[in-house]
């Protein structure tokens, strides 16, 4: 464990926080909580959205309900992280039950491979000829995301769906 820290602390700077959560699904940790705050260790000196809104609170409220942290990584992922990415992980092995659908559960791996660096989602098509005439588009790197802090709704202005051509195909 010990030699993958080192290893992903070397490589920080290629990876952003988002990322590095991602990898810590797979890690091994004491409390599932700390999927989230042992990443603010790791990326001390380049989290600046994360770090200022989730505070690392170790009650034993915040560790049996580690799923509301988890909810709040979510929520910040989907205002700030390019193209939706966070739905493109949400899918869990394991999920607990007031876990909201749209947040994976860090303390448990995927059960699906991840879409990688082709995934975009949340912005116009570049064939659209006046993404303006929606009031709610911002711009390519915008989310168009409304999230609710007062509990675990979200919005997402528009959206488009495209056909799925293969499911975890091996070449």
């Amino acid at each position: 464990m010990l030699l993958d820290l080192h290893h992903i602390k070397s490589d920080q700077s290629k990876l952003d926080f988002f990322q590095i959560v991602m990898q810590a699904r797979v890690r091994q940790v004491k409390e599932p909580i700390d999927r989230l705050y042992a990443v603010f260790g790791i990326t001390e000196s380049t989290d600046v959205v994360y770090r200022k809104s989730i505070p690392i609170d170790y009650s034993p409220e915040s560790r049996r309900e580690y799923w509301k942290t988890y909810a709040m990584f979510g929520k910040l992922a989907l205002l700030h992280e390019p193209n939706l990415r966070l739905l493109s992980v949400v899918d869990s092995v394991d999920r607990p039950e007031l876990l909201p659908s749209w947040c994976p559960n860090l303390n448990s791996t995927s059960s699906t491979e991840n879409l990688g660096p082709n995934y975009t989602a949340g912005w116009a098509p570049a064939d659209r000829k006046h993404p303006s005439v929606c009031p709610n588009f911002k711009g390519k790197d915008e989310t168009h995301v409304t999230v609710s802090w007062g509990d675990d709704t979200i919005k997402v202005w528009g959206g488009r769906v495209g056909t799925i051509r293969a499911v975890n195909r091996k070449l």
